[in-house]
């Protein structure tokens, strides 16, 4: 027999001894404290801070939360189980314990980052704030990063101050649902087949998830179970065995080898969770097995070091507050110089300390009861911020604090919410395209539909340029646009979390459109040109990549994409329709461009700048030189002098984000084409 078959069956008769009938002694056993679980937090918590700061070598940093996940597993497995085996495990007393544990230092944290937020968030994302904070309360803030963002690595949730909490989320929907499982399993004599079962189902579907979904993969516990589960074979491994000091020194080794490798190949690219994960989870496994013994193998005797061992202990609050800081440097634009990474560093570890002593150390041995527990650290600070988020829906993202300045960052200046009959998002299949709404016509709405402006998101936020354009050219033109969908017919864009059947209906809808539009006499075709063509670019010349463009059968089309805006343009000319191509906006630092309007800074500065792709532009020029029928409108000949790009006209902000204009600004901008 194997030493590995060996070790598999030793395992197995040890978790069953535990799952089964234990004598009272070892009933009564529960974990006893390790300093080494302190010092393997600490390695957790800076992998994590070291990546959010951008330090470029800790590439896959965000392992640390894995490292977490096992550990949880393993600390709240060994609380759980020993009380099962005797009887006295009350749930009561379990979840009393974790409110008390968790939610004070949640609470400071949530409360002191409203209070920042409030002073220099603008309203829109100040009410995306708000909503985050009631989501982290209810120990749903996987849930509402999953659903709001488009995933965890996108730039867009750089500047969110609750992000990180999803991973929180996670670990208390496991203390919910854990100690009912081990209850059950504890039932059953074959409760071991049923957590080896569960540990191979979630590693595979989590591994399916990262292709099909990597969105719910990364967030979501049934694809994150295993880590837990992993933690918790551990514990019930480890009670009655420990395996030789040679053993475990081998194994201690070999697990800092592999957390440490993990760290430094993985990236932000890497599909993840799934079978990426599964190294960090073994290895981490591997330094907790190592350390159950009277002596201690050098790894974890490094780990122990009181030091290492006391930003362990710190490590819970470290994690809260370290995340806010950067979110906060980011909103408003500030670098992130090797200056700047170290004052987080130092401020982090300073707050993490002082609420360590002052909160988590006060709160834990409050002698309050459940229901007063529950009261005060839950059931008042949830009311507290539902009324928070209903007044914040009622005054905008209290937009009363920058009232006179800033109206164009509200909802009612965003296309995409106040257009939103006009414009719908590629995963909407059931979206009625067909469907004739008049206030989608722009420009002279008095006369006849003269074309379509058709195009993605970028093609929405320009509506109000061509609403002017149309206007002053007596013109009416009826928008028809759909997200990440480029302006060519039987094609969809694609990114990983994109589903099959959004790419097949959003080609579908594209080939509606452009046969509807060769009946008119125009055309606009309005996108962010640069992303469907760097995406090519990159897939003829071998650069790795994540997007692709997909036709009506979902054949991967994205090398021939040149050739077949070429060959729409030359079907436009042939049907005798005027073709006008809007350029995408260059883009610009949107967080620079709102910290800049509230602090009267000049923002039509160089720095603010966004640098672009522009292999798109000469592709477009091309066309524009072959096809002389062709209208062709960059709006960056407007926005930028002199190589400086503006973010506002007439002192006012132009856009919604860092690449799409707003109603207001698109519409100004349409005026001084035209006078131009």
């Amino acid at each position: 027999m194997s030493s590995l078959q060996t070790f598999s069956q030793n395992i197995l008769h040890k978790a069953r001894s535990v799952l089964g009938q234990v004598n009272q002694e070892n009933s009564m056993k529960s974990v006893k404290y390790r300093p080494d679980i302190d010092g393997l937090r600490t390695l957790a918590v800076l992998m994590v801070i070291l990546y959010h700061i951008g330090v470029q070598k800790i590439s896959g940093g965000f392992i640390g939360v894995d490292v977490f996940f096992v550990i949880s597993g393993y600390l709240i497995t060994g609380i759980i189980y020993p009380k099962l085996q005797d009887g006295t495990f009350s749930y009561e007393d379990f979840y009393l314990r974790r409110i008390k544990r968790i939610y004070p230092t949640l609470l400071l944290v949530v409360a002191v980052t409203f209070i920042a937020s409030y002073f220099f968030m603008m309203q829109t994302d100040f009410k995306e704030f708000i909503n985050s904070a009631l989501a982290s309360l209810l120990s749903l803030s996987n849930f509402f990063f999953m659903l709001n963002t488009g995933g965890y690595f996108d730039q867009s949730t750089d500047n969110l101050p609750l992000l990180h909490t999803w991973s929180l989320s996670v670990e208390e929907q496991f203390y919910i649902l854990w100690p009912i499982i081990l209850t059950i399993a504890f039932k059953f004599k074959k409760g071991t087949v049923i957590f080896i079962v569960s540990l191979l189902l979630s590693i595979g579907y989590s591994q399916y998830l990262t292709f099909t979904n990597p969105s719910f993969s990364y967030y979501m516990i049934p694809s994150r179970a295993f880590e837990l589960l992993i933690g918790g074979m551990c514990s019930i491994y480890l009670k009655n065995t420990s395996p030789t000091i040679k053993i475990r020194s081998l194994l201690a080794s070999l697990g800092a080898t592999i957390i440490i490798a993990s760290s430094l190949i993985l990236s932000k690219n890497s599909n993840f969770p799934g079978l990426n994960a599964l190294p960090v989870c073994l290895g981490t496994a591997m330094i907790i097995i190592a350390g159950n013994g009277n002596i201690y193998p050098s790894v974890n005797k490094i780990l122990s070091l009181k030091p290492i061992v006391y930003i362990g202990k710190i490590s819970y609050a470290a994690y809260l507050w370290h995340w806010p800081l950067i979110a906060f440097y980011n909103y408003r634009g500030i670098p992130l110089t090797p200056l700047n990474q170290l004052i987080i560093i130092i401020i982090t570890l300073f707050l993490s300390s002082v609420t360590f002593h002052f909160i988590e150390n006060k709160t834990r041995y409050l002698n309050f009861s459940f229901q007063k527990t529950v009261l005060l650290f839950f059931v008042l600070p949830v009311i507290a911020f539902i009324g928070i988020t209903i007044t914040s829906y009622k005054t905008d993202g209290f937009a009363y604090r920058f009232k006179g300045y800033i109206d164009e960052l509200s909802d009612e200046n965003d296309p995409s919410k106040i257009r939103s009959n006009c414009h719908t998002n590629y995963y909407k299949n059931n979206w009625d395209i067909k469907r004739i709404i008049p206030e989608c016509n722009i420009g002279d709405t008095s006369r006849p539909v003269d074309g379509y402006l058709w195009g993605d998101s970028f093609g929405n936020a320009s509506a109000g340029f061509f609403d002017s354009y149309g206007k002053a050219n007596g013109l009416n033109f009826q928008e028809r646009t759909i997200s990440w969908t480029p302006p060519i017919p039987a094609t969809s864009f694609g990114l990983p979390n994109f589903k099959n059947e959004y790419k097949t209906s959003t080609a579908n809808f594209t080939s509606w459109i452009f046969n509807e539009s060769l009946r008119y006499k125009y055309v606009v075709l309005s996108a962010d040109w640069r992303q469907y063509d760097k995406c090519s670019r990159d897939e003829i010349t071998g650069i790795p990549h994540e997007c692709a463009l997909f036709d009506s059968n979902g054949n991967n089309i994205t090398r021939d994409y040149r050739n077949r805006v070429e060959s729409m343009i030359k079907e436009y000319i042939n049907h005798g329709v005027n073709v006008i191509i809007f350029n995408s906006v260059n883009g610009i630092d949107f967080n620079k461009i709102k910290s800049g309007k509230i602090s009267g800074k000049d923002i039509s500065t160089k720095e603010y700048m966004k640098k672009e792709v522009v292999g798109s532009d000469e592709f477009i020029h091309y066309l524009v030189k072959k096809y002389p029928q062709i209208t062709y409108i960059d709006p960056n000949n407007i926005l930028c002098k002199n190589g400086l790009c503006t973010g506002q006209i007439n002192g006012k902000i132009i856009y919604r984000d860092g690449g799409h204009l707003n109603w207001s600004g698109s519409k100004e901008l349409g005026k001084l084409y035209v006078k131009e």
